[in-house]
């Protein structure tokens, strides 16, 4: 026998729960919330968990395989790892979330990037002091160190601004990982980049790499940034200090 939900049962069923801000990305990206799995508070969905959402990837058997190149470096290179504890960082962009005030893990890591250039600064470096944020249409030029402010809101600058040419000098270059999980090995610096810092996130921790140009960042200088990089992210509240 079928049995029909009261409309009242039948819309708390379908209920999604998902921040505000949450909500509006999945509409401008077009995706599905249903398919998500939260992160937050009782299994809300916040942006993070929009930013990091890969639809899976489907190739017909009768397709040719992608073939990925091998990785090659046109500059000697150094790598230095490091684990970051986020346990204090997200339970602070929780409780800003729950103010209405989104701050996502985007920008924490930019600032994070940024106070360790100030700390450690290196005028000889062509684009000293400047961090950019890699995304999927290349290199945007976000936030000169020296200016960073608390509250760096990455989504409205690349909403509001164009993405920088791919031959402006910066010091770093920001990798996110596109997928919870995947952690980066090895990769390529990028022209016009000393250093290029690959972050991979997992439930509370993040994967650091930090991969730099011998020839331009002694590796003495490397280590203290990625500590750095490292400690600004663990501090919680006193990143936004």
């Amino acid at each position: 026998m079928n049995v029909a939900l009261h409309p009242s049962a039948a819309s708390t069923a379908r209920r999604i729960l998902a921040s505000p801000y949450a909500r509006r990305l999945a509409r401008e990206q077009e995706l599905p919330l249903s398919e998500m799995r939260g992160s937050g508070p009782g299994g809300r969905v916040v942006a993070l968990d929009i930013r990091s959402y890969k639809p899976a990837l489907v190739i017909p058997a009768d397709e040719p395989r992608p073939v990925i190149p091998a990785l090659a470096a046109a500059v000697p290179l150094g790598g230095l790892g490091a684990t970051a504890n986020l346990a204090a960082l997200l339970g602070l962009l929780a409780q800003f979330a729950a103010v209405g005030k989104e701050i996502s893990i985007e920008d924490a890591l930019l600032r994070a990037a940024a106070k360790a250039l100030v700390s450690e600064p290196d005028d000889q470096i062509p684009g000293a002091g400047i961090v950019a944020f890699e995304t999927v249409k290349g290199d945007q030029l976000l936030i000169g160190a020296d200016k960073v402010s608390a509250m760096t809101q990455r989504d409205r600058r690349l909403a509001a601004e164009p993405v920088a040419p791919a031959e402006t000098p910066a010091e770093l270059s920001l990798w996110l990982a596109p997928t919870r999980g995947i952690r980066a090995s090895f990769l390529p610096l990028r022209p016009g980049r000393a250093l290029r810092l690959a972050v991979s996130l997992s439930e509370d921790e993040a994967d650091l790499l930090l991969v730099f140009s011998t020839d331009t960042v002694a590796e003495a200088r490397a280590a203290v940034l990625l500590a750095a990089i490292r400690d600004n992210l663990e501090t919680g509240l006193g990143l936004f200090a």
